[in-house]
């Protein structure tokens, strides 16, 4: 319809506009090869390959020579010399289209000193140092984001290193020198030979390759598109004003009871997931952490059990356990479960049914969905005993009446009775208040099973990420009880075999969503229910709704911060995503409350914002997230790149996220929702 064909318009301009970014952002010009003497720090001499000329600074040039070949190969020869005109000694420099070679023989100082520039490629956030040890002095190296690991030895004639973190090189064991790079920078690191703890550490070759540029023209031409999408959803509003369906409850056709901001949390967090889980654009806040710490794609796997939590709130809030009812609720949860579990294993896609992994994403919500709907289902709530004032206990049954004296059981209800009626600001806790006690225990469970379970090999509550880390001592101990407990369950061959500390800190398998890390996740959606029955209870007031989601949000964050001691690695109790830590789960559930607030307020209290494009996405997620899985690897969603490069990498990610969203309005605007 026309109708149709316009609101597709405008929401394409707002998802496909940034095509506008250019594909490949990275410092073009002539390739440079630089060289820098170690005796006078302003001593530079730079030759631009594709215009044949020699800049100077800070040093002579003497017997200037220089040649032209044919096949594209040119070289400069120079004796070299400082402002003082004492001979330095001699410098060649020989550069192609592809490479450059650059090659100092000293005559003081140094005995001889060769920088030859490699032409393989240097890989995305990495950097390359060319070492000059002429007295061979041990060199090693780490990364400043492998906490307290064990250096590695650095060979010549050169080392790549993450650029994204600082690095920090020892010599001989006895002292260190820390340095900041560029991404694709080339660096030379000088050990003199006369003394060889000075050393000097300078930029050979400036960076090709752009850090910024493409977020911030994704960033403009992001808010360029929002301006127009605002435009058109003001037209949109003004002349057509479609309503927007509900799907969140169970009884679908009532839709005037929808939270929309919940649904727009909901698509904001699969639309984050979508992306990291494409590659972020290669960044490296846009991938998990390697092992403590928080980034911005460990955010959604847990906002999202969160928001699961939230919505049973919902789903459960009039349902009751009875003998007529109890068969057909419970196999409902069952079969929501194993086909939750099932979703997950197909998309671990192995073919290797020996080795398939089985924990996962999908299982780990179904483990939580399975255990909440259960307690709430279960375990009793704190409901008074008085309808509309009036006791249910008759005096005929208490002391003075048929003659019985009053039971203890009874003198309880009645006092709680009166508790629950003095406290009605407490009304979306103190009815729960077993089901919290029962969830605590998962918590409790999960902190006794982590520090008591011995590990062979390995420290009593050991929680690193072993391999290099505190410095080589317990290599094979990645994750302590949580990799051991995954091993005697599931078998070693079926976890995880590459995760993200594997790299940095040259671990072996480890599951992020193991067993162990099970009994927090759990707890975490019973955090997000609380949201849920904040909703459920004071809907008519957005004023207790939002002052109750932020006392919550404040008191998660200020126990993730004493769990932490407000720093990355030294907190008893570090924030990490590979164990599930406690406080990582309180850290995520305060941003939640926050998230939750902001969109409430602005959304379906003031109405400042319909929630478009995200709530599209927010209703149908595990579709969404199945489907990106499944397909991530075809066309739109992705395609090979032949360089790269950040600019290459974030167009694509972000198209294929664009894609995503204009799917998730179609099926919108269809009315096709798909529930478990």
């Amino acid at each position: 319809s026309g109708l149709h064909k316009k609101l597709a318009m405008w929401h394409l301009a707002f998802c496909l506009c940034f095509l506008l970014v250019p594909i490949n952002s990275q410092v073009q010009g002539n390739a440079t090869v630089g060289f820098r003497t170690a005796f006078d720090t302003n001593a530079v001499v730079y030759l631009e390959q594709g215009q044949h000329k020699v800049t100077v600074s800070g040093v002579s040039l003497t017997n200037f020579v220089q040649a032209d070949v044919s096949a594209g190969l040119w070289s400069i020869s120079a004796d070299i010399g400082n402002s003082k005109n004492q001979a330095l000694g001699t410098l060649s420099l020989i550069a192609n289209k592809d490479y450059g070679v650059a090659i100092y023989q000293g005559t003081v100082g140094y005995s001889q000193v060769n920088f030859i520039l490699d032409s393989s490629p240097i890989d995305l956030d990495k950097a390359r140092v060319y070492v000059s040890n002429p007295g061979n002095v041990p060199i090693s190296g780490s990364s400043k984001e492998c906490y307290d690991c064990l250096p590695q030895v650095i060979t010549p004639p050169f080392y790549d290193f993450h650029s994204d973190w600082d690095f920090e090189f020892f010599f001989n064991g006895s002292r260190s020198l820390v340095v900041s790079s560029e991404d694709d920078g080339q660096y030379v690191l000088l050990l003199d030979d006369s003394t060889p703890l000075n050393s000097s550490f300078f930029q050979l070759v400036p960076p090709r390759r752009s850090w910024s540029t493409p977020l911030w023209v994704l960033l403009g031409v992001i808010l360029g598109a929002i301006t127009l999408y605002l435009i058109g959803n003001f037209i949109y509003d003004r002349f057509f004003n479609k309503p927007i369906v509900s799907t969140d409850y169970e009884d679908k056709s009532k839709t005037s009871s929808r939270v929309m901001s919940l649904d727009t949390f909901r698509g904001l967090a699969i639309t984050i997931m979508i992306f990291v889980n494409y590659g972020g654009g290669g960044y490296w806040f846009f991938n998990h952490s390697l092992w403590d710490g928080l980034t911005v794609a460990d955010l959604v796997f847990p906002w999202f059990i969160w928001i699961m939590g939230t919505s049973m709130a919902f789903s459960y809030k009039n349902i009751k356990l009875t003998r007529d009812n109890a068969k057909d609720l419970i196999y409902k949860i069952v079969r929501r479960t194993i086909i939750l579990f099932a979703l997950g294993l197909f998309i671990n896609q192995s073919r290797d049914i020996v080795n398939i992994r089985i924990p996962g994403v999908l299982q780990r919500f179904a483990i939580s969905y399975f255990v909440n709907a259960m307690v709430l289902l279960l375990v009793p709530k704190w409901e008074p005993t008085k309808k509309n004032g009036i006791s249910t206990i008759q005096d005929s049954d208490l002391e003075g009446g048929s003659g019985r004296k009053k039971s203890e059981y009874e003198r309880f209800l009645n006092e709680s009775d009166n508790f629950v009626s003095k406290h009605e600001w407490a009304a979306d806790v103190l009815p729960y208040i077993f089901q919290w006690l029962v969830m605590l225990c998962f918590l409790a469970a999960y902190l006794i099973m982590q520090y008591t379970v011995p590990v062979p090999g390995c420290p009593t509550g050991y929680i690193g990420p072993g391999g290099l880390g505190d410095q080589g001592k317990y290599f094979n101990c990645t994750g302590g009880a949580h990799r051991y407990i995954d091993e005697k369950f599931f078998g070693l061959n079926h976890i995880f075999q590459s995760p993200t500390s594997q790299e940095l800190y040259h671990t072996g398998p480890h599951d992020p969503e193991g067993l162990l890390g099970a009994f927090t996740s759990i707890f975490l959606c019973f955090i997000g229910n609380q949201a849920g029955r904040t909703i459920v209870h004071f809907k008519s007031n957005y004023k207790q709704c939002v002052a109750r989601w932020v006392i919550w949000g404040s008191f998660f964050g200020l126990l993730a911060m004493a769990l932490t001691y407000g720093t990355q690695w030294t907190g008893p109790i570090p924030i990490n995503k590979n164990l599930w830590s406690p406080s990582f789960i309180f850290a995520t559930a305060s941003m939640a409350f926050f998230a939750l607030s902001f969109c409430f307020i602005t959304i379906d209290v003031f109405k400042i914002w319909n929630g478009a494009p995200f709530v599209y996405m927010g209703m149908n997620p595990i579709l969404l997230y199945c489907s990106h899985e499944v397909l991530n690897s075809w066309p739109p969603f992705s395609w090979h790149v032949y360089e790269d490069t950040h600019a290459q990498l974030l167009f694509m990610n972000a198209f294929g996220v664009s894609v995503w969203l204009v799917i998730a309005f179609k099926m919108w605007y269809d009315g096709f929702f798909v529930v478990i």
